[in-house]
């Protein structure tokens, strides 16, 4: 489990900016729980120790946000939908609970239109 987790986190940052091909279910949720834990960690940290106050800008978030917007979009191949379903979010509410519905779906079984099933 954790060879799986380290793989996924590594993949991720590997296609920092590519949204071409599939992600698999495992590696969509490990980065995102990678990105929960690091965001809260590094908040709580330097916010306590060095008295940090970047006001609204939350730097980490933001580095993180580029792998996992382009896993998301991985994601969605994986289930053979669109990156763009992503834009379902500006619906209150609604959106969010799709794409959590979406991403938590079996990915296709063989070849979609996005590419080859992920490993």
């Amino acid at each position: 489990m954790l060879n799986d987790f380290l793989r996924s986190i590594r993949t991720c940052f590997y296609k920092y900016l590519d949204p071409i091909g599939r992600a698999s279910c495992s590696e969509f949720w490990y980065f995102f729980l990678f990105s929960i834990i690091i965001s809260v960690l590094f908040n709580v940290n330097l916010g306590d120790l060095f008295n940090v106050n970047l006001g609204d800008i939350d730097l980490v978030s933001i580095v993180l946000s580029i792998p996992l917007f382009m896993v998301s979009v991985r994601r969605l191949h994986d289930v053979d939908k669109s990156g763009f379903f992503l834009l379902i979010f500006i619906i209150p509410l609604f959106g969010w609970l799709f794409l959590l519905y979406t991403w938590a779906q079996k990915g296709t079984v063989g070849n979609n239109q996005h590419g080859s099933e992920p490993e």
